[in-house]
């Protein structure tokens, strides 16, 4: 027997799974049903939450592939140039990969005094 919810179809197999799921982790997990993130969406969040990580990435495989050309070409002076170009981008990608994680990272709450500090270490009953 299948059921149709909001153009959603499952199974009573499915939803005697999903039921069992949601029981085991109702206590930390709300009661929404959505799809696992792909990896074009995923894309799309990270790099609204770190531009500068892409924009890197894409200037060292420019520096590369246009250094790779200058190589084959023959003009070496030119790769030479076109790799340290490379190099810096690697650099300025992982800056903005350190600085991103900084201050991508919320504030840890840490205890104003010693006796605050005192109270958390104490066992709970």
């Amino acid at each position: 027997q299948k059921i149709n919810h909001s153009g959603l179809t499952l199974t009573v197999c499915q939803i005697s799974i999903l039921s069992s799921y949601l029981t085991l982790h109702s206590l930390t997990y709300t009661y929404t049903m959505s799809l696992p993130e792909s990896f074009g969406e995923k894309a799309w969040r990270k790099t609204k939450d770190q531009p500068l990580v892409p924009l890197g990435a894409l200037l060292t495989l420019g520096f590369l592939v246009s250094g790779f050309k200058a190589f084959r070409n023959g003009e070496k002076q030119k790769s030479q140039v076109l790799m340290r170009g490379r190099v810096a981008a690697q650099f300025f990608t992982i800056a903005a990969m350190g600085v991103g994680a900084y201050f991508g990272m919320k504030p840890h709450d840490r205890p104003a005094t010693m006796e605050e500090k005192m109270e958390r270490m104490e066992p709970k009953n």
